[in-house]
């Protein structure tokens, strides 16, 4: 696989680019070997959530017990991201996609109500 440890990062301001996440990361905790925004396939507008790559574990650790902190927030916005190991996602985003099969993101909760 790649080199590096990944880390998932969630509540991502939608205006905030992959570019000005990488910057951030890099700024605040070392350095950043990728940075992937997860995207809406159609409006291609940011989910909010995505992934960043440290090559060194200090950095990554450091980005993660700061986020712990609630203390990793973009200037200008409230919310703090939140910031774990990617590994532990892996599983679930592939049962979340396999669920989804494609569709509309929204559809799948109003299915399980109708009886």
């Amino acid at each position: 696989g790649q080199k590096g440890y990944s880390l998932f990062v969630g509540q991502i301001p939608k205006e905030i680019t992959s570019e000005q996440l990488s910057e951030y990361f890099a700024r605040e905790f070392g350095v950043v070997c990728g940075v992937y925004l997860l995207r809406d396939r159609v409006t291609q507008e940011s989910k909010g959530s995505g992934f960043v790559r440290f090559g060194h574990k200090d950095h990554a650790w450091n980005a993660i017990q700061s986020a712990n902190a609630r203390e990793i927030k973009f200037p200008g916005y409230d919310t703090p991201l939140v910031v774990k190991w990617a590994a532990e996602n892996e599983n679930h985003r592939k049962v979340r996609e396999e669920r989804a099969g494609g569709g509309g993101g929204g559809e799948g909760a109003e299915y399980g109500e109708r009886r």
